[in-house]
C-alpha cells in the first residue's frame, strides 16, 4: 500500500507520485476505480492543497518505480516561477474549483 484513503497529510507530508515504471490500483471506499501505469501520477489533490485527507487507497500491482514530489519542494519552485504557479492554480480550479485556496497558500 502506497497510500491509504483517509490518511491525513499536512503541508510537509503531502506528496505527488509520478509512476516511472509499474502499475498501481486505485480504490475508493474499497471499490476499484482505476489502474495507473507508466507516466501517470496520483496525489495531486494533496500536493495542490485541495484536501488534507487522501481521497483514495493506492496499492502496487507490480514492482513500482516512482518519483515523489513533496509539497514544500513544489512551493519553493513555484515561488521562483510565478507563471507556473498560475498554471497550477488553473489545474486546481479545474479539479475542484478551489484555485483561490491554492493561490492564497502559495508564496509568490
Amino acid at each position: 500500500e502506497i497510500c491509504r484513503q483517509g490518511d491525513i497529510e499536512d503541508d510537509d507530508s503531502a506528496s505527488l507520485y509520478a509512476i516511472i515504471r509499474g502499475r498501481v490500483q486505485v480504490s475508493i471506499d474499497q471499490k476499484h476505480v482505476a489502474e495507473l501505469k507508466d507516466g501517470q501520477c496520483f496525489g495531486e489533490a494533496c500536493i495542490l492543497g485541495l484536501c488534507m485527507e487522501r481521497t483514495a487507497t493506492v496499492k502496487a500491482r507490480t514492482i513500482v518505480d516512482a518519483l515523489v514530489l513533496h509539497r514544500p519542494t513544489l512551493l519553493k519552485a513555484l515561488a521562483v516561477f510565478p507563471a507556473e504557479a498560475a498554471k497550477f492554480a488553473r489545474l486546481a480550479s479545474a479539479k475542484t474549483g478551489a484555485a483561490a485556496q491554492f493561490v492564497q497558500t502559495t508564496p509568490l
